[in-house]
């Protein structure tokens, strides 16, 4: 799929859950947020619908998120499914983690394709007055050494501040010593106003070209969520710099589809969903979405 501009769409991220079992400081203000009531959250067949009209449009890599998607009661069937749609042809996870390591072998049962795990801090302090939580930093990376010793493709996601700029090199070094990619993303703008102060990727580029001179891109996946990676000799994994993610499509739990990150506008869903709109006309509604 390709937009009016001739860029190619080819992945979705699918928000399942606005729950979650941390309350970052970038993330939600203190007080939480309100999650939204049942009657008007997407259903598991919802989902699913929206991801073949996503693969009748030509994408084919997904990737579950949230708030935490490991809340979301339907996970593991959600992921099952997917994996028998024919034309869906990479499935991935991104969490924080916590709640990972008791369920890992049955996500990979059901035909999980990677984890991408949230890691901002190895200080165990910083960690836990970012989360706003009791977690430790230590405990937090586990399921990060669980997902690598199964032999599953593992991402740490870091997100960039100011005050965390020193664990940026700390972070970037995992991938020296572990067959696994870390990518850093930038502090977006979102619907409250929080305190973190970016760290922009241009400087952590920077930073890294020093330890690692020979480090050089190699462009985004076939099938990217819009992350350009970076190679070096002495690493064995991947440095990755995550994108705007404009060739990237975001369905929430409410229907409502997305490009990018942050983004305002968007196209709902949920009246065709729930109005027992056809598949065809869910297809066009996203194409037309797309192309506008």
């Amino acid at each position: 799929m390709k937009d009016k501009f001739g860029q190619r769409i080819n992945h979705m991220n699918i928000s399942v859950t606005e729950e979650c079992n941390l309350c970052c400081t970038y993330c939600r203000p203190e007080e939480g947020i309100a999650c939204p009531s049942e009657t008007t959250m997407m259903k598991m067949e919802d989902f699913l619908n929206v991801v073949e009209a996503s693969v009748a449009l030509g994408i084919h890599s997904f990737t579950i998120m949230g708030g935490e998607p490991l809340l979301w009661e339907p996970l593991k069937d959600f992921i099952k499914a997917m994996k028998q749609i024919p034309e869906v042809e990479r499935v991935t996870l991104q969490s924080n983690g916590l709640l990972l390591c008791p369920v890992l072998s049955e996500l990979v049962e059901a035909g999980i394709d990677g984890v991408s795990l949230h890691m901002d801090t190895t200080q165990s302090q910083q960690y836990k007055r970012l989360t706003r939580g009791k977690i430790s930093s230590a405990e937090a990376i586990k399921p990060v050494w669980q997902a690598v010793a199964a032999n599953i493709p593992t991402t740490i996601i870091c997100v960039m501040q100011e005050e965390t700029k020193n664990e940026v090199m700390i972070l970037a070094g995992l991938a020296k010593h572990y067959p696994l990619d870390v990518k850093f993303a930038e502090v977006r703008p979102i619907r409250w106003c929080h305190e973190a102060v970016p760290y922009s990727k241009e400087e952590a580029l920077k930073r890294m070209k020093i330890s690692y001179p020979d480090l050089e891109s190699v462009g985004e996946d076939e099938l990217s969520d819009g992350t350009e990676f970076y190679k070096s000799a002495e690493l064995k994994g991947r440095i990755g710099i995550m994108n705007d993610g404009k060739n990237v499509l975001h369905v929430s739990n409410t229907g409502k589809l997305s490009r990018g990150f942050g983004e305002v506008d968007y196209c709902d869903l949920m009246p065709l969903l729930r109005g027992n709109g056809t598949k065809a006309e869910i297809k066009a509604a996203m194409r037309t979405f797309i192309l506008n």
